[in-house]
């Protein structure tokens, strides 16, 4: 789902920051798809990833799963996608993304 071109973006994170944002851009497309599994991982990793990462990469980070989740609602909301669980999760996946 997310490619690995961001991380040309980030300041050389550590090994562990690098794992952790794998595991994060795992978590989210799963969470996305509707994983409470997932969901419930991301919200160890999220915080985990916002004590990491510089803040600037964290909101790079952010915006990135932002307009995924967005994506989906948008596509929910025009008819395009009757999967209305997947369109909560997106939801679900936001707001926590905006809860630190």
């Amino acid at each position: 789902m997310f490619d690995d071109q961001q991380s040309g973006d980030f300041p050389e994170p550590g090994a562990s920051a690098s794992a952790t944002l794998s595991k994060l851009d795992r978590a989210v497309c799963d969470a996305i798809s509707g994983s409470s599994f997932a969901l419930e991982e991301l919200r160890i990793l999220w915080p985990a990833l916002l004590a990491e990462l510089p803040a600037d990469v964290a909101e790079k980070t952010r915006d990135q799963y932002l307009v995924a989740a967005i994506a989906i609602w948008n596509r929910y909301r025009a008819g395009d996608l009757p999967d209305a669980e997947q369109a909560a999760a997106a939801l679900d996946v936001m707001c926590l993304l905006f809860d630190d």
